[in-house]
Protein backbone atom coordinates (compact mmCIF):
# COMPACT_ATOMS: atom_id res chain seq x y z
CA UNK A 1 0.00 0.00 0.00
CA UNK A 2 1.38 3.24 -1.41
CA UNK A 3 1.66 6.21 1.44
CA UNK A 4 -1.03 8.12 -0.40
CA UNK A 5 -3.49 5.79 -0.03
CA UNK A 6 -2.71 5.55 3.96
CA UNK A 7 -2.94 8.79 4.24
CA UNK A 8 -6.38 8.53 2.14
CA UNK A 9 -7.66 6.20 4.93
CA UNK A 10 -7.05 8.12 7.53
CA UNK A 11 -8.74 10.85 6.11
CA UNK A 12 -11.57 8.53 5.93
CA UNK A 13 -11.42 7.47 9.36
CA UNK A 14 -11.53 10.91 10.32
CA UNK A 15 -14.39 11.49 8.49
CA UNK A 16 -16.52 8.86 9.87
CA UNK A 17 -15.64 10.10 13.44
CA UNK A 18 -16.63 13.51 12.77
CA UNK A 19 -20.06 12.15 11.02
CA UNK A 20 -20.51 10.08 14.11
CA UNK A 21 -20.03 12.62 16.15
CA UNK A 22 -22.18 15.16 14.75
CA UNK A 23 -25.01 12.52 14.47
CA UNK A 24 -24.57 12.04 18.32
CA UNK A 25 -24.72 15.99 19.07
CA UNK A 26 -27.78 16.20 16.23
CA UNK A 27 -29.56 13.28 18.08
CA UNK A 28 -28.98 15.04 21.54
CA UNK A 29 -30.98 18.52 20.16
CA UNK A 30 -33.19 16.74 18.87
CA UNK A 31 -33.97 15.15 22.43
CA UNK A 32 -33.60 18.25 24.40
CA UNK A 33 -36.29 19.74 22.18
CA UNK A 34 -38.76 17.05 22.06
CA UNK A 35 -38.49 16.91 26.29
CA UNK A 36 -39.79 18.39 28.75
CA UNK A 37 -38.69 16.71 31.93
CA UNK A 38 -35.61 19.43 32.94
CA UNK A 39 -34.17 16.29 34.66
CA UNK A 40 -34.23 14.04 31.84
CA UNK A 41 -33.01 17.19 29.18
CA UNK A 42 -30.12 16.98 31.50
CA UNK A 43 -29.46 13.76 31.99
CA UNK A 44 -30.21 13.61 27.62
CA UNK A 45 -27.11 16.22 27.59
CA UNK A 46 -24.86 14.51 29.97
CA UNK A 47 -25.57 10.94 27.93
CA UNK A 48 -24.49 12.51 24.65
CA UNK A 49 -21.12 14.44 26.14
CA UNK A 50 -20.19 11.19 27.29
CA UNK A 51 -20.90 9.74 24.05
CA UNK A 52 -19.38 12.22 21.99
CA UNK A 53 -15.79 11.70 23.82
CA UNK A 54 -16.10 8.15 24.56
CA UNK A 55 -16.03 8.32 28.12
CA UNK A 56 -17.03 6.38 31.14
CA UNK A 57 -18.73 8.61 32.79
CA UNK A 58 -20.63 12.10 33.01
CA UNK A 59 -21.73 14.38 35.40
CA UNK A 60 -23.23 18.00 35.48
CA UNK A 61 -24.12 20.03 38.10
CA UNK A 62 -27.31 23.00 38.05
CA UNK A 63 -25.82 26.21 40.50
CA UNK A 64 -28.43 27.18 42.51
CA UNK A 65 -28.98 30.96 42.95
CA UNK A 66 -27.66 31.03 46.66
CA UNK A 67 -24.78 28.85 46.01
CA UNK A 68 -23.76 25.64 46.18
CA UNK A 69 -25.81 22.99 43.72
CA UNK A 70 -29.34 23.20 42.75
CA UNK A 71 -29.34 19.73 40.91
CA UNK A 72 -26.86 17.19 40.23
CA UNK A 73 -27.00 14.68 37.40
CA UNK A 74 -24.93 11.92 36.76
CA UNK A 75 -24.68 8.95 33.92
CA UNK A 76 -22.26 5.64 33.58
CA UNK A 77 -21.73 4.79 36.92
CA UNK A 78 -23.26 1.42 38.58
CA UNK A 79 -25.96 1.74 40.54
CA UNK A 80 -24.16 -0.33 43.19
CA UNK A 81 -21.44 2.17 43.17
CA UNK A 82 -23.60 5.55 43.76
CA UNK A 83 -25.50 3.68 46.34
CA UNK A 84 -22.36 3.36 48.10
CA UNK A 85 -21.44 6.75 47.40
CA UNK A 86 -24.64 7.95 48.81
CA UNK A 87 -25.66 11.86 48.69
CA UNK A 88 -24.74 13.24 45.71
CA UNK A 89 -22.36 15.92 45.35
CA UNK A 90 -23.34 19.69 46.96
CA UNK A 91 -21.12 21.82 45.56
CA UNK A 92 -18.10 21.24 47.81
CA UNK A 93 -14.62 20.35 47.88
CA UNK A 94 -13.36 20.21 44.65
CA UNK A 95 -16.54 21.00 42.81
CA UNK A 96 -16.98 24.25 44.88
CA UNK A 97 -13.34 25.17 43.89
CA UNK A 98 -14.28 24.90 40.30
CA UNK A 99 -18.23 26.80 41.12
CA UNK A 100 -15.59 29.58 42.79
CA UNK A 101 -13.20 29.70 39.71
CA UNK A 102 -14.14 28.55 36.94
CA UNK A 103 -10.89 27.56 35.68
CA UNK A 104 -9.78 23.60 35.05
CA UNK A 105 -7.99 21.89 38.20
CA UNK A 106 -5.63 19.37 36.02
CA UNK A 107 -4.49 16.61 38.89
CA UNK A 108 -2.84 13.22 38.47
CA UNK A 109 -5.50 11.88 41.31
CA UNK A 110 -8.50 12.90 42.43
CA UNK A 111 -7.59 12.11 45.70
CA UNK A 112 -4.09 13.78 45.89
CA UNK A 113 -5.96 16.96 46.37
CA UNK A 114 -6.63 18.45 49.56
CA UNK A 115 -10.21 19.87 48.58
CA UNK A 116 -11.25 16.19 47.48
CA UNK A 117 -14.49 14.93 49.51
CA UNK A 118 -16.78 12.18 48.77
CA UNK A 119 -14.71 9.36 47.30
CA UNK A 120 -15.35 6.29 49.45
CA UNK A 121 -12.05 4.02 49.54
CA UNK A 122 -11.71 1.17 46.98
CA UNK A 123 -14.37 2.86 44.39
CA UNK A 124 -13.23 4.12 41.30
CA UNK A 125 -16.08 5.70 39.42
Amino acid sequence: MSQASGSSSVHVDEEMWTQTRLRALLDATRSVVAEIDLTAVLRTIVRSAVDLVDARYGALGVLAPEGGLEEFVHVGMPDDVVARIGRLPEGRGLLGALIDDPDPILLDAISGDPRSVGFLRGIRP
